[in-house]
């Protein structure tokens, strides 16, 4: 078990935690791994893990993608002008996120060429705000 050491210190910076037990049994069966064949960890896998430090301070002013956010209800009459509003009047509270969702008496037929001309629309209202948009699969 000389390589295990090794091995185990390649994981636990590399790999996610949740897959602890599976890699262990990987690495029990191929004990010859060496520090050159081990693959090296994408950029992506960097970011995913940040240090407790690194939390602290970008959660003093966290990423918009971790805020809460308000729905927007797209029932009745609704239009620009009451997007252009709501969005605003979010933005002015703090939300840097919404979550358009279909609700009832839509003014165009759910999932239709209008519903996602709307929902675009609305999409580069938010966006002109720096506000997200996050997306509800069902209609009420």
């Amino acid at each position: 078990m000389r390589h295990g050491n090794a091995k185990l210190a390649w994981f636990n910076r590399r790999a996610h935690p949740g897959h602890t037990t599976l890699v262990l049994l990987i690495l029990s069966l191929s004990p010859r791994i060496s520090a050159a064949q081990a693959p090296q960890a994408a950029a992506w896998q960097k970011i995913q893990m940040p240090t407790a430090a690194q939390v602290s301070t970008a959660w003093k002013n966290p990423p918009p993608e971790y805020g809460s956010e308000p729905y927007f209800d797209m029932s009745g009459a609704v239009d620009r002008a009451e997007v252009e509003r709501d969005l605003d009047e979010m933005k002015a509270l703090g939300f840097r996120a919404v979550t358009p969702q279909a609700g009832v008496n839509l003014p165009f037929e759910y999932l239709s060429e209008d519903y996602f001309k709307f929902f675009k629309m609305l999409v580069a209202e938010a966006k002109k705000r720096d506000m997200r948009v996050w997306i509800v699969d069902d209609i009420g």
